[in-house]
């Protein structure tokens, strides 16, 4: 069965030991490292990332772009406006919930003055009823005009909170008309100009580079996957003619879900293998594009260990 490239890669490095050991025998006894043993516990392709990759930015509320305040290639800082969607409806529902919750506690207010002089006018009927002035009917009919007025004065303030949460709602969509930057980043695409219609199932209008350390994500062959572990030391460098050195990195994760190959572009088995996705920090910081192409060695005897 045809191997692939990745597993040849790894072959290769295991056995360079064990050929220049070979080529010569007659140093044997006077060379005792051609009989070490290999340093790659196993090899790798990876890619240069972040973690959780480019950050997609969607409009949140569907409108028609008005403004487009950023380029292709800008930094931004955290709440920095990249676009604004045109805002005349969404300023109009404003309007309308204010002037709901104007009216609703102006009616509020009403029933509050109604409920006090009725509560007076009650008190003094009580007390004329009690000194014999009054049958107490009257008494009586402005207790119960007082309940009410209890009753409305209650409904009229649940009216104020829902006109209240009325405007809120409104003024937060009118907020959403606005994007803004969620972090501190660097624009990589800009999908959007003005005039465009666009909501939040038209797809992202912005792909942002957050500020954070690069990191790496090997695919690692699922026949090395246990040699692996956190804390494991590893070499990287390009994955082209160059073999250029980015100095090393330490394992911060590995996955524990198969998936296929997505790096191995020119295995005939590309389609087939089985790799686990391996997450490396580098020890030093590197400024290296997003999705450059490296190997990843992996050294035996580094970092803490569960495997024996």
């Amino acid at each position: 069965m045809i191997r692939s490239q990745t597993s040849f890669l790894l072959l290769t490095a295991l056995v360079t030991g064990m050929l220049g050991a070979c080529s010569h025998p007659q140093n044997d006894a006077q060379t005792p490292a051609a009989h070490e043993t290999p340093k790659y516990a196993a090899v790798a392709r990876g890619r240069i990332d972040i973690e959780a990759g480019l950050l997609p930015l969607d409009a949140s509320v569907s409108g028609v772009v008005a403004h487009v305040k950023v380029h292709t290639g800008d930094r931004v800082k955290r709440g920095e406006v990249l676009a604004i969607l045109h805002t005349d409806q969404a300023q109009a529902a404003v309007t309308v919930a204010r002037g709901t919750l104007q009216q609703a506690q102006a009616q509020a207010r009403l029933i509050a003055a109604k409920r006090k002089a009725a509560r007076h006018q009650a008190g003094l009927l009580a007390k004329a009823a009690a000194a014999g002035a009054d049958s107490g009917q009257h008494a009586a009919a402005a207790a119960e005009h007082v309940t009410e007025l209890d009753a409305q004065a209650a409904s009229a303030q649940a009216a104020v909170t829902v006109a209240q949460g009325h405007l809120q709602q409104a003024e937060r969509v009118l907020q959403l008309h606005t994007i803004r930057a969620p972090r501190d980043a660097q624009i990589v695409d800009v999908a959007t100009q003005p005039g465009q219609t666009v909501s939040p199932q038209s797809g992202p209008l912005f792909h942002l580079l957050p500020d954070a350390p690069r990191i790496v994500v090997a695919e690692l062959d699922s026949t090395f996957a246990d040699r692996v572990h956190a804390g494991m030391q590893a070499e990287i460098v390009l994955d082209d003619d160059s073999a250029q050195s980015l100095g090393r990195a330490h394992v911060i994760e590995v996955g524990q879900v198969y998936e296929t190959a997505r790096l191995d572009g020119d295995s005939p088995q590309r389609g087939h293998a089985r790799t686990v996705r391996c997450l490396l920090r580098f020890d030093h910081a590197v400024a290296r594009r997003i999705g450059q192409r490296v190997l990843v060695r992996f050294l035996k005897g580094t970092g803490p260990s569960t495997h024996g």
